[in-house]
């Protein structure tokens, strides 16, 4: 749900803290990346450009999603008892330990997709597929730029700007209505 209506990365959302989600305000701010690094276990810091540290709003649909995530994570504390590990992290194992993103993928995403009949695709193509969607819509690609944490808008347009013939044809109506 967050990554398709955020933007965020998968590394953004693993690192994503309950101090950093307001559900109250709607917001969620992206202020660590987290990855696995080998010899090292798992190492939580700053994104790589300062335009990744960011304030995403959050769709009703998303808070909704998070407060239950949120008691479904408590009853999960509870039941863990002194074996949890407290790290604040929203994203966690059934003991409270950070979630591995490969796991995350292949024992959640690619099910999901498979029940929900879609074709196989790559975690991080929701992001792509937000970025795409509100381009679609016509959200300026500033406004774009700054919700997926692009340091430059020509990032955008190089990587997730696509146009479709449906596109083309808004583009010569609008052309047309513009000129006759």
């Amino acid at each position: 749900m967050l990554a398709l209506t955020t933007g965020a990365r998968q590394g953004e959302l693993l690192a994503l803290q309950w101090d950093n989600v307001d559900l109250e305000r709607g917001v969620m701010e992206i202020r660590r990346t987290i990855q696995h690094v080998p010899k090292k276990g798992w190492v939580i810091q700053d994104p790589k450009t300062p335009s990744s540290r960011r304030a995403v709003i959050l769709l009703g649909a998303a808070i909704d999603t998070l407060k239950e995530h949120r008691e479904r994570q408590e009853r999960e504390r509870m039941v863990a008892g002194q074996d949890w590990q407290e790290n604040g992290l929203v994203f966690t194992t059934r003991r409270g330990t950070p979630l591995d993103g490969s796991n995350v993928t292949n024992q959640y995403f690619r099910p999901l997709l498979k029940r929900a009949g879609l074709p196989q695709i790559r975690f991080h193509d929701l992001r792509h597929s937000t970025a795409s969607l509100l381009m679609a819509l016509g959200v300026q690609i500033k406004v774009v730029s700054e919700i997926l944490g692009h340091s430059s808008t020509l990032i955008t347009t190089k990587f997730y700007q696509h146009t479709t013939p449906a596109l083309h044809q808004d583009a010569v109506a609008r052309l047309g209505g513009a000129l006759f």
